[in-house]
């Protein structure tokens, strides 16, 4: 089954840019652990792009196109893993490889009406990025069209690898035999209103669950200020720690990337000659 690996993440023979002009683009010489490696047996990858060094929530380029969303190609894809999810939303592929550390998972599906599921920290084996971050923040994991494909993608990667101190997660598959207890906010937590189509979105599955029989109730999460500073800094740390044969990006760069305006995503296409790369995303 093909398949295509986020360019923020070594894979033998591939190679790897993370998105910029300041990364060596050769092979790496070897894989290193992901999720997405330890699936290479039962799938043929191929590397899509990714956002300069990844630190933007949409994924477009200096001096070239951006990664378009199939749905509407005025729109953005989201980032980081635009690539990964424009291509799986137009059907190029089933799943995609992408990670996300502050929504690089969670973004992009929602802006393609994909299931992105970030895995619980420590749930899916680190990635060598992660294990430089002071605190890993990272987690690996897909874009997929259905909770079954996802469901399925977690089950085979735990057979690969399995953290000992995680109670085991095996295939999930059918509706659940209890009722859960969710939480919901209909606005950030950091202050930020949702707008209309979002609140409504909200608002129709709350009760859409409420229907199937679960307690959904209202959360209020108290956020310090200081948050969103303090995590754009922190974040300033992701690029060193993942390409480090970029040039060095400075934590106070960071917050001018991050609210970069939110860029269209382009169709999957091909390079010709060489490896086989989407335009699209990362």
């Amino acid at each position: 089954m093909p398949t295509f690996v986020k360019d923020n993440t070594d894979y033998r023979g591939l190679p790897t840019g993370h998105g910029s002009a300041a990364s060596r683009r050769g092979p790496p010489a070897a894989t290193r652990p992901s999720p997405a490696s330890s699936q290479q047996r039962r799938h043929r990858p191929r590397q899509d792009q990714a956002p300069r060094v990844r630190l933007q929530p949409s994924t477009e380029y200096e001096g070239a196109e951006p990664v378009r969303n199939p749905w509407n190609t005025a729109h953005s894809a989201g980032g980081s893993s635009g690539g990964s999810a424009a291509l799986v939303a137009a059907g190029a592929v089933p799943v995609a490889h992408a990670n996300d550390g502050g929504g690089s998972i969670r973004i992009p599906a929602a802006c393609c009406g994909l299931v992105g599921l970030k895995p619980s920290r420590g749930r899916v084996v680190p990635s060598a990025q992660g294990r430089r971050l002071p605190l890993d923040i990272v987690s690996d994991g897909i874009v997929s069209r259905s909770v079954r494909d996802s469901a399925a993608f977690l089950a085979a990667a735990e057979q690969h690898w399995r953290n000992p101190k995680m109670p085991p997660l095996g295939l999930v598959e059918g509706p659940a035999e209890r009722r859960l207890r969710v939480g919901f906010l209909l606005d950030s937590p950091t202050g930020v209103a949702s707008d209309a189509a979002t609140r409504a979105a909200v608002t129709e599955t709350v009760a859409r669950l409420e229907r199937l029989g679960h307690a959904v109730e209202p959360v209020e999460i108290a956020v310090d200020p200081r948050f969103t500073d303090d995590f754009l800094t922190y974040w300033g740390f992701s690029p060193s720690s993942s390409a480090p044969r970029a040039a060095p990006w400075a934590p106070t760069s960071t917050a001018t990337a991050w609210t970069a305006s939110a860029g269209a995503c382009a169709r999957p296409t091909w390079r010709t000659g060489g490896t086989p790369r989407a335009s699209c995303g990362g």
